[in-house]
């Protein structure tokens, strides 16, 4: 996920290494598996994901082999984590009734992710924060257009620095819905964030 990549990970015991492999979306760790077959002593799984068995003399031939494989499906400018956006949505739009409708959606997984929204020109009310214990999530004020919400990115902590307040953002994220005090209220589960500028600037032009 961090590199947007396939990933194998193996465990040397003695003289034998074995382990399980996850891909990406455009590369079967399956047939790049295949293509290191005389490398393996045995190996089985799908395009996703995987799990194989070697010799640790092989390891280094069987690096190689397997990223040459995988570099020529997968080109550079592919390593990215695309993000399918299913609507932009205005702030104002997101409302507990829609938290509802969206939850008879569900279960929601692989076959059936969850509804991702965008929303642009989203203003800080303040500086963006880290929170948790180790300060690996980042928590936000976000307004627009009298509108103001919180939002949330799980894992984007290292963000907070870049964000001051007044920043002028672009976010992808999901819609989730809880209740505190026997009131409910939205939140905005971020996956990502581009900045396009500050609240001032934007006055300015």
């Amino acid at each position: 996920e961090a590199y947007a990549r396939p990933a194998i990970m193996l465990c040397i015991d003695g003289d034998q290494a074995h382990g399980s492999a996850r891909s990406v979306e455009g590369v079967s760790v399956h047939e790049a598996l295949e293509a290191c077959t005389d490398l393996l002593t045995s190996h089985g799984g799908h395009a996703m994901a995987a799990g194989l068995r070697l010799s640790a003399s092989n390891i280094d031939a069987f690096r190689e082999r397997f990223i040459e494989h995988v570099s020529a499906l997968l080109p550079a400018e592919h390593l990215s984590h695309p993000i399918d956006i299913d609507a932009i949505a205005q702030l104002s739009d997101l409302t507990p009734r829609l938290a509802d409708d969206l939850a008879r959606l569900a279960p929601f997984g692989k076959a059936n992710p969850s509804p991702m929204f965008a929303a642009r020109g989203l203003s800080l009310a303040q500086p963006a924060q880290r929170m948790g214990s180790e300060g690996k999530h980042l928590t936000m004020t976000v307004r627009q257009n009298g509108t103001m919400m919180r939002a949330v990115g799980f894992g984007l902590g290292d963000l907070a620095e870049t964000l001051p307040g007044g920043a002028v953002i672009d976010a992808a994220f999901r819609l989730e819905a809880s209740t505190w005090q026997g009131r409910k209220r939205i939140e905005l589960h971020v996956v990502d964030v581009r900045s396009v500028g500050s609240a001032i600037a934007d006055h300015l032009r």
